[in-house]
């Protein structure tokens, strides 16, 4: 398919090389430097899809003479840019199979096509013989002008999509033109051919003039102002191009197609109007928007037209002939990256010529902006992403339930976010933070200050990273996509780079709501309509967390305990983490043992005894049937073994306090209701049923019981009340499982619903 779209090309190209567009002959000069651009757009549009290219190569070619006074290139430069897609839709496969049950193994289906290639790159091709074809390639250097490609085929009777990468054919160039085509030092043409379905268009300009010696040295060096710079709104960075005799009119572009326009200026954050005083970028409010370039030349540097003929955002250039000028570039994202080129322009006959870059001992046609000499979107200077790929999502701290990331990839970890820590009450204290892309990130929002302050304690009881957010850091609370900057305006891609994955990453919402008697916290599944006690996973399953103030009974101390332990154990099951008596199967909650609650009665033994004869606990409620003690009353709950008070102590996923408890290896069932008609506190009346159940039960120790508020659990063992060694009085037991164990993040890792 792709080399279908090439061949179309290469045909266009040999436009150029007919009889009306000469080829270069002997040049008059011992030396002389050629400068072109070529441009074509091509379209066409069939019953059943489409085809569309875009090519841009520029080049620089030095002629000049061998040893026998001939003609050659002393050196080749050539810059090239190339975006396709061909789409072919309802187009017939052929795929074989298993026989079927009438001896068919060939299943025949209808399916949609897209490739998409896209590439480029700067390649200095050496000297060379000057040739009717312009250059010649060696195989290498063939490879670094074939583009990226991606094939997606999509079934119609299923909706799978397959993707296949592969590499598409190097691009052509053009012939040049002779001496004879050109106008006084120059060479133009443009063309527009329309079809029945389509067209193709371009443009094609060359230059001819004595080369000019210019060079902008760049240092490399790691404690020199290049090598420092990482990206940030409103930093700026300065570059100086020099001829070293005479005079010269200079010229700075930043390549607008190897500069990033990555929407907003943070992961989470677009461009608004507190975006330039935060940044002290004042006076391009109104002239920048969101969607523009991320790095540009300051215009605050720029303002004396005497010395500047050109100022614009991509472009400037001197007015004058000079012998050197400077430029200053001030980056508009934590993400910008681009390239700068600068040109210079004899006074005489000739183009604009490239300045050659001088990095050290290197020489290159561009600089790089951040330094980024692994060419992964990402400054050098910050050894976190040094080396890394910018797609990478391999988070691996903590391990939690195996699943490697959280849902951010490399870049986006890079790029940053902003956060509040203050609930919100002052968007002045929004702050930039860059992620580790070592250890996994959770974003929650909420605006009550108590519930705020808790948010490190998660992270210190997890092992994650927890920062909070304003409502709009993740667009608000329906949406709730911290990674929406890439994700909503589906910026997934640049260049030949992935920035932002296939699935966004959501945020935990976190409220302070009434809520029905008795129920002081929910957390609320994806669907705002159900509160879900039987799913469970990354943030993206959790709609909010609601948790009510009003309904917790303590003051001072114990209060900001209780708080502290309801929001990080909500927070909790907002990361996959269950209670301490049951597992997850498939994001699905498998029932363990449940303490009993609600009114009930135990029968008699252990510390139920009749409080009448004066021997019980005066905690314990006894119950009568005309007068006839029956057992003890639990108005609260039972505790089980194994059930959600087992495990450490300290663990916040673990619940606390109870009325009775269950002894270690009790037969614990519930057999007929029993009917009591007095309670032990003088209370009578007409019999009422209640639950009747049998065992060996003691009384719970609320007195040395805690919320707990330490680490998650990494052990099942028992701590404290639950500790083996205190026999019958043991309250609870081991946990079924750890939960550190069950720690998720990334949103990605959960099953895709299919349109």
């Amino acid at each position: 398919m792709m080399r279908g779209v090439l061949t179309a090309l290469s045909l266009a190209l040999a436009v150029l090389t007919n009889p009306a567009a000469p080829r270069a002959q002997a040049p008059p000069s011992a030396e002389r430097q050629w400068t072109g651009a070529w441009h074509e757009d091509f379209f066409t549009e069939r019953n059943f899809g489409f085809t569309r290219s875009r090519l841009e190569v520029n080049f620089t070619l030095t002629e000049g003479r061998d040893s026998a006074g001939q003609p050659v290139w002393t050196s080749r430069v050539v810059r090239w840019s190339y975006r396709s897609e061909i789409a072919d839709f309802n187009s017939v496969a052929v795929e074989e199979t298993a026989p079927d049950a009438r001896g068919f193994e060939m299943r025949r289906y209808r399916q949609d096509t897209r490739t998409a290639c896209a590439g480029s790159g700067s390649v200095d091709l050496g000297p060379g013989p000057i040739t009717d074809t312009m250059l010649i390639a060696s195989p290498e250097q063939q490879g670094q002008l074939r583009p990226d490609c991606v094939t997606e085929r999509t079934a119609r009777d299923t909706g799978d999509t397959t993707r296949t990468a592969s590499k598409g054919d190097a691009i052509g160039f053009p012939g040049l033109p002779g001496d004879q085509a050109l106008s006084g030092c120059r060479y133009n043409d443009a063309w527009r051919r329309e079809q029945s379905r389509g067209y193709y268009d371009g443009a094609f300009t060359v230059s001819v003039s004595a080369p000019i010696r210019a060079v902008m040295e760049v240092s490399r060096r790691v404690d020199e102002a290049y090598g420092q710079f990482v990206p940030v709104p409103g930093r700026t960075l300065t570059f100086t191009a020099s001829v070293p005799s005479g005079t010269a009119r200079f010229r700075f572009e930043l390549d607008p197609e190897e500069t990033s326009r990555f929407p907003g200026y943070a992961t989470n954050a677009n461009v608004d109007d507190g975006f330039f005083d935060k940044y002290n970028l004042e006076p391009l409010r109104g002239d920048y928007g969101n969607d523009d370039a991320d790095l540009i030349f300051d215009p605050r540097q720029f303002t004396d037209r005497q010395e500047w003929s050109r100022v614009d955002p991509m472009v400037v250039e001197t007015a004058k002939p000079q012998g050197n000028a400077t430029v200053t570039v001030v980056a508009m994202d934590y993400g910008a990256v681009g390239r700068l080129r600068a040109f210079v322009k004899s006074e005489e006959c000739g183009d604009w010529q490239p300045v050659l870059v001088r990095l050290g001992a290197e020489s290159r046609d561009a600089v790089t902006i951040p330094m980024d000499e692994d060419r992964n979107l990402m400054a050098d200077a910050l050894e976190s992403y040094h080396g890394r790929t910018s797609s990478a999502d391999g988070d691996a701290e903590p391990r939690g339930n195996g699943m490697a990331g959280d849902g951010l990839t490399t870049f986006e970890e890079y790029r940053g976010f902003m956060t509040n820590a203050s609930a919100c009450s002052d968007r002045a204290l929004n702050e930039h933070v860059r992620t580790n892309p070592r250890v996994k990130d959770v974003f929650v929002h909420t605006v009550d200050p108590d519930y705020a302050q808790v948010l490190p304690l998660f992270a210190w009881s997890s092992g994650l990273v927890v920062h909070g957010i304003c409502a709009e850091q993740y667009v608000d609370n329906e949406t709730r996509i911290v990674n929406f900057t890439l994700q909503i305006p589906q910026a997934r891609r640049w260049q030949s780079h992935e920035v932002s994955g296939e699935v966004p990453q959501h945020g935990i919402r976190l409220e302070n709501k009434r809520l029905p008697d008795r129920w002081p916290a929910f957390i609320t599944c994806s669907d705002p309509t159900c509160m879900d006690d039987t799913s469970i996973g990354p943030p993206a399953k959790t709609y909010a967390i609601w948790i009510d103030k009003t309904q917790f009974i303590s003051t001072g101390s114990a209060l900001a305990r209780a708080i502290a332990h309801t929001v990080t154990h909500e927070l909790g099951h907002a990361v996959g983490i269950p209670h301490h008596n049951d597992t997850v199967a498939q994001w699905e909650i498998q029932p363990g043992r449940r303490d009993i609650t609600g009114g009930l009665v135990i029968a008699p033994g252990g510390d139920c005894i009749d409080p009448e004869f004066g021997t019980a606990n005066p905690k314990v409620v006894g119950m009568y049937l005309n007068e006839t003690f029956v057992g003890c009353h639990i108005s609260c709950v039972l505790v089980l073994q194994d059930g959600q008070r087992s495990g450490e102590a300290e663990c916040p996923m673990r619940y606390s306090y109870g009325t009775f408890h269950e002894a270690p290896g009790s037969e614990t069932r519930r057999i007929e209701d029993v009917m009591s008609n007095r309670a032990s506190t003088g209370d009578s009346g007409p019999p009422s049923k209640f639950e009747f159940w049998t065992g060996r039960f003691f009384l719970y120790d609320n007195d040395d019981d805690v919320s707990g508020l330490g680490r998650l659990c990494q052990r099942t063992t028992g701590t404290n009340l639950n500790d083996a060694s205190r026999g019958d009085h043991n309250h609870a037991g081991n946990a079924k499982r750890t939960c550190t164990e069950n720690v998720v993040v990334n949103d990605s890792v959960l099953p895709r619903r299919r349109p």
